[in-house]
């Protein structure tokens, strides 16, 4: 075996090992940046803490003389690369401004409507391209509300009302990465079953929020 042709067979096994090591750490994590040299993700079956997903949504609707605003904390898995699924839990309170017009005493007058909403949900998401995913919801949605009505006498009576209603939000939103395991999350939803008591009625519900892990 001549020099050089031991020096080409050197050169090769080089280059053949840079380049397995070099793909050994193209290992990408939730946020879509390289992972380092990880790669206990790709190896590990079974349940793993690392694709555990915690946060919190945040939002807020305003509208003419509409006003909502909420909080919904959530856990989930990813179960793929691209799919997420999990539980949550949320609050949200809203009013509508001038929402009841009674009639006292020839004159019209008008009352507001004010809620508080409890509901617990299933999620799923799929990360479709780059930081844009999709996102389906199921809730069920339990309310308070403070409604106004004539009594018998034509005046204006204040009581406590329950309602449940279903709701079922597709949508989709932006996530921007803060760091290698967090983004911030932003999501235009919009309920398909249009229930009569639906607190998402006729609008579109925007939220924010911040996840670890997604």
């Amino acid at each position: 075996m001549n020099s050089i042709f031991q020096r080409r067979l050197i050169l090769g096994l080089l280059c053949m090992l840079l380049a397995s090591s070099v793909f050994a750490q193209e290992v990408y994590n939730s946020s879509g940046r390289k992972a380092g040299t990880n790669r206990r993700e790709t190896k590990q079956k079974g349940f793993d803490a690392q694709r555990l997903i915690i946060g919190g949504g945040f939002n807020l609707g305003l509208a003419d003389g509409a006003f909502a605003v909420g909080a919904s904390p959530i856990v989930g898995y990813r179960i793929t690369e691209n799919l997420s699924a999990g539980i949550g839990l949320g609050f949200q309170y809203y009013s509508f401004k001038d929402y009841y017009m009674l009639n006292v005493n020839g004159n019209n007058e008008y009352y507001p409507l004010h809620a508080t909403l409890y509901y617990p949900s299933l999620w799923s998401r799929y990360l479709v391209y780059r930081d844009f995913f999709v996102q389906g919801e199921a809730e069920m949605d339990f309310q308070k509300i403070t409604e106004y009505s004539p009594d018998v006498n034509g005046y204006p009576e204040k009581k406590k009302s329950n309602y449940n209603s279903p709701a079922l939000l597709l949508g989709a939103g932006l996530r921007q990465p803060i760091s290698d395991r967090a983004s911030l999350v932003v999501m235009a939803l919009y309920d398909v079953i249009q229930d009569p008591y639906s607190p998402y009625k006729g609008r579109i519900d925007f939220r924010f929020g911040f996840n670890v892990g997604f």
